[in-house]
């Protein structure tokens, strides 16, 4: 005060030697309201972070909600411009509403006393201490209102603490958790702490919890695979190998909006009268279901989360593949390895070609998802793998056919070195052919691969037969013989034309081919180099050289002159095709 006329008066010496005590006692009434403001607003932090936590739930669902009702909202997130936009009239403020009222006023007089009595820093060192940091939504509140009473950085390193200790808790926590559920409600719980601070416009940085939850997202992938994989596994073991049925249109309904087909091909089975069969089996249903999961829990993880995974797409891409390849393709092949019955094999070629068509358009669904996501593309080589099985699938049937045509050609009798020619084929190429034709033609696959079965059944059979004429478990025959042999095939390729097949003939050309130079006498022209490529193409010299010799051999064992004459003409004729390709050998 300016000086007066009362300034050198007793009473005016009185007032001013009680002005620190009065000061301290004025301190120290702030002070303690101010401690009982923080010890309330200790009492009430968890329900003002629970209520901040609910209303971004609240805030959460309601824009799912109306982003699933219009698509061009698919990739807008909760706090985006867009969803900004329809929030602003709704914004809740959490310190101040009808559950909860956070009154500031002790704080800002504790502040005023504090600043005017020049004792700020001392305030600032006690609040400090006190460790209402730990608040950050108050923090938040204070910062922005009590000016430079507390330092911004020494908030945000309490934050990068608080940060650091509360992601090194949850990754103890679930190091030893197998369930990846957990991890995607760990996630689902930080995704909300996050968009609740950055709803708050806090200074707080998020990029570290992100990247945490990135972190989390690789060891998520990694369990979410190993629990595919073995669903994928039981499901292919477990498979009957017979067609799904159809009872209803809601069940096939259900069934087409889960497995990966053409629009044509659902079309067509939509029009197809009640009851009927599918042309897969369980598998590829459980598989077509069990994928759309896994992508749906994929996706799922990093649904809210800002800071991308710089791989996600192809991470995706690798986990897919792997299920495809190593828990259904090769698993199918296992069981295919093991798998005798006919029937069940065709089931599989059929399942195997739908794997290959869902690769294709599981690849294409994937990648549209994630263009509209501003993601990547997903590239799939599960195709390549299904490939290989059916062909395998495929060798399998022509195995079992030809393993049941070896009982056939054991039932033959065949005169190696009868005195005349048949005029009829052997009896058990009958009972051959009807069995042949009955099984491949009730194989429920292709036509291609019926043919396919013809033509290594087929195949088999001119193997057989030519192995007869030229192996080593005949030593010996004569033209006769092989005249009977060439009658067989005369009826097979007759047999073949009947069934429309005429053109599978042509797996006799190397045997026809071959006896045609014995039996026409053409070894002379077989040996000269320009018409062994012209004319015999087909033939194979050590085959030929083999036949000779069986020829010459029987020629020797006769008595009279001509056929022993014969008979070393074609030991000559033999040696003579024999050295064509000396380094070869017989």
């Amino acid at each position: 005060m300016p000086p007066s006329s009362l300034s050198q008066t007793p009473f005016f010496q009185y007032l001013l030697s009680s002005l620190p005590s009065l000061r301290g006692q004025i301190k120290d009434a702030v002070t303690a309201s101010m401690k009982q403001w923080l010890l309330e607003i200790r009492n009430i932090s968890a329900e003002v972070g629970g209520l901040a936590l609910e209303a971004m739930q609240t805030r959460t669902r309601r824009w799912r909600a109306r982003r699933d009702k219009d698509p061009t909202l698919r990739t807008s997130r909760v706090g985006s411009a867009v969803e900004m936009v329809s929030y602003e009239n709704r914004e809740f403020d959490v310190l101040d509403n009808e559950r909860i009222h956070v009154d500031f006023k002790p704080l800002f007089e504790c502040i005023h006393i504090y600043t005017t009595l020049d004792s700020l820093e001392e305030l600032q060192r006690s609040y400090q201490a006190d460790q209402i940091s730990g608040f950050f939504i108050v923090e938040n509140h204070v910062l922005e209102t009590t000016g430079n009473f507390r330092s911004e950085r020494d908030v945000e390193e309490l934050w990068d603490t608080l940060v650091m200790r509360l992601t090194s808790g949850i990754d103890g926590a679930l190091r030893l958790e197998t369930d990846p559920d957990s991890f995607l409600q760990v996630k689902e719980c930080l995704i909300g702490f996050i968009m609740t601070l950055e709803s708050s416009s806090s200074s707080y940085s998020t990029v570290p919890l992100h990247s945490f939850i990135l972190v989390l997202f690789e060891k998520y992938a990694r369990l979410l695979e190993t629990q595919f994989n073995r669903r994928f596994d039981v499901i292919v073991q477990q498979d009957d190998h017979l067609p799904m049925q159809i009872e209803t249109q809601n069940q096939a309904a259900t069934v087409l909006d889960v497995v990966w087909i053409s629009e044509e091909e659902k079309q067509a089975i939509q029009q197809s009268p009640l009851p009927y069969n599918l042309p897969w089996s369980q598998t590829f249903y459980l598989c077509c279901q069990d994928i759309a999961a896994f992508k749906e829990k994929f996706y799922a993880f990093v649904e809210g989360v800002s800071q991308q995974h710089r791989n996600i797409d192809e991470l995706m891409s690798k986990s897919l593949d792997g299920l495809l390849i190593n828990h259904i393709s090769q698993t199918i092949g296992q069981r295919l390895a093991g798998t005798s019955t006919l029937s069940q094999i065709a089931q599989i070629v059929t399942n195997l070609e739908y794997f290959q068509v869902a690769c294709v358009e599981l690849q294409r669904s994937l990648t549209n998802l994630r263009s509209s996501q501003n993601g990547g593309s997903i590239t799939l080589t599960a195709s390549i793998s299904f490939e290989n099985t059916l062909s395998r699938a495929l060798a399998r049937i022509t195995g079992l056919i030809s393993s049941k045509l070896d009982d056939f050609f054991g039932l033959s009798e065949y005169d190696w070195t009868p005195a005349g020619r048949e005029d009829a084929p052997s009896m058990y190429l009958y009972e051959l052919v009807n069995w042949l034709t009955t099984v491949v033609d009730s194989l429920v696959i292709k036509e291609a691969y019926k043919d396919e079965a013809y033509k290594g059944a087929v195949s088999y059979i001119a193997e057989c037969l030519m192995d007869f004429l030229t192996g080593r478990n005949i030593p010996m025959m004569n033209e006769n013989a092989i005249s009977n042999i060439l009658i067989d095939v005369d009826f097979l390729e007759e047999e073949l034309r009947r069934i429309g097949r005429g053109h599978l003939s042509t797996v006799f050309v190397e045997l026809r081919t071959t006896t045609s130079i014995p039996l026409n006498n053409t070894v002379q022209e077989f040996l000269v180099p320009a018409m062994r490529q012209t004319s015999y193409a087909a033939v194979k010299h050590k085959r030929l050289s083999a036949l000779l010799d069986k020829l010459a051999k029987y020629g020797a064992s006769q008595r009279d002159a001509p056929a022993r004459e014969l008979g070393d003409r074609r030991r000559k004729e033999a040696d003579a095709v024999g050295r064509l390709f000396p380094g070869e050998g017989r």
